[in-house]
């Protein structure tokens, strides 16, 4: 399964001198490599992915972390493997008809462990501003949350229920409100001019949103648009 990582280095006109670029990271959950524009899709329109592709920088001759949600994350929080960081399933490894299995299912730990350094932590050191929007999956507790994790800003507008959302029309699985809450924090965070002297804390954006996997939920225009499509495209 492929995942497609977008990094974004915005760098503003106005502060030529600025060595750390502001980061924008979307990791997209079960996105194909032909489901946008850019990549060729004849199906999806992504007019705005395909734009900050063109600005930004885009890796595409690279396989995710891992093939599922859970152990994907952690490898792209952490810059470890799965046998290192000890996830590797939604849930559990043990999950599913256990006579078909043909070897032991592997341990298996729910949680990010907070000694791991990542990628927020270590940006962190170097002055920057962290913000996380969207599904975090690697643990409930305190101490593996985003705010213990090296993350000055988490919001998931659907955290405390995770079927919240799921079917309102005007905001589908909270694709919205995650998309406004990101553009507020760059807004917050972009560089300003005071007293004459630059006071610049470049930022790093981690937006995880949770797209539409059906053709039941979306506000009414996309449904119109995606209807009539064969059941293969709107899954």
């Amino acid at each position: 399964m492929y995942k497609i990582i977008f990094l974004i280095f915005l760098l503003p006109l106005f502060a030529a001198g600025q060595q750390k670029p502001n980061i924008v990271l979307i990791f997209a959950d079960d996105l194909g490599y032909k489901d946008v524009g850019f990549t060729g899709s004849k199906i999806f329109e992504t007019p705005t992915i395909d734009l900050l592709s063109q600005k930004g920088m885009v890796f595409t001759n690279a396989y995710a972390g891992a093939g599922n949600c859970v152990p994907s994350r952690a490898c792209l929080m952490s810059g470890l493997y799965s046998p290192r960081h000890g996830m590797y399933a939604v849930g559990s490894t043990t999950r599913g008809p256990k006579k078909e299995m043909k070897v032991v299912p592997v341990k298996h730990t729910r949680e990010l462990a907070p000694d791991f350094i990542t990628v927020a932590e270590a940006l962190q050191k170097q002055g920057y501003s962290t913000g996380i929007f969207g599904k975090w999956h690697l643990g409930n507790k305190a101490d593996v949350l985003p705010q213990a994790q090296g993350f000055d800003v988490y919001y998931d507008s659907r955290k405390e229920n995770y079927v919240n959302k799921k079917e309102e029309s005007t905001d589908p699985k909270g694709i919205f409100s995650l998309t406004d809450a990101a553009i507020r924090f760059m807004k917050e965070n972009k560089p300003t001019l005071s007293s004459l002297t630059w006071r610049i804390m470049p930022f790093i954006l981690n937006l995880k949103p949770n797209l539409k996997r059906s053709n039941t939920s979306g506000r009414k225009g996309w449904i119109a648009i995606w209807q009539p499509m064969p059941l293969a495209y709107t899954i």
